[in-house]
């Protein structure tokens, strides 16, 4: 997707919604992408890149942010220590096998719903969506229903247990999230607590996402 990029913002002809291919069904509501990459409209296409090099770095830029923000204060406070250990959580993320937060995110953008106009994609939209999905399907079967093995390699390749994986990857931001509410308490300033508080409230969005995920 990435690579197609260039052709994607000029294209020789304007995109179609011409090429919709049906990719699923889940909760009695079908959904569907375009077949071939360079068929997406623009919007969906920009997103997908987003996510893309979001999932290489298994960060999302809202962590990344909040993250920078927190490395910020430890150094301007002369915390060194704790600047070093919250490099360590970020630099842990890199040995993930995936981030399934995020490949639920480039699903949204990528599986179109049948109400859904193709050329258009919000968050909102897409945080609706993602919902929906886990309400109705668990996570294996989800993932193994839809065709993403195409545009995630890695992740058709590996043999991974999902709810091995899940459970790591939940006791790893656990450890995470608790070393950053033992920490807040060093902060004596209210802007200080107040970048440990935005990392802090990232980390549990990102707990409880995962949560929320049903094995099947």
């Amino acid at each position: 997707m990435i690579r197609y990029i260039k052709e994607i913002l000029f294209p020789a002809k304007k995109p179609t919604t011409l090429g919709l291919k049906f990719a699923f069904t889940c909760g009695g509501k079908n959904f569907y992408h375009f077949e071939d990459e360079l068929h997406y409209p623009v919007e969906r296409a920009l997103s997908a890149t987003d996510i893309y090099a979001e999932l290489e770095a298994k960060m999302s830029r809202e962590y990344l942010i909040a993250l920078f923000d927190e490395l910020e204060g430890y150094l301007n406070s002369g915390k060194l220590t704790s600047a070093v250990q919250t490099l360590l959580f970020a630099k842990d993320r890199l040995t993930h096998v995936t981030h399934l937060g995020l490949m639920y995110k480039l699903a949204s953008v990528l599986y179109i719903g049948e109400d859904e106009d193709p050329n258009r994609y919000s968050l909102s939209e897409g945080e609706a969506k993602i919902a929906f999905w886990k309400k109705h399907k668990g996570v294996k079967d989800f993932f193994l229903s839809l065709p993403i093995g195409e545009l995630l390699p890695s992740f058709a390749s590996s043999e991974m247990n999902l709810e091995s994986y899940t459970q790591a990857q939940m006791e790893s931001l656990g450890r995470e999230e608790s070393y950053q509410a033992l920490t807040k308490g060093m902060y004596s300033t209210v802007g200080e607590k107040g970048r440990v508080n935005t990392l802090l409230s990232v980390l549990e969005k990102e707990l409880q996402s995962l949560k929320s995920i049903t094995i099947q």
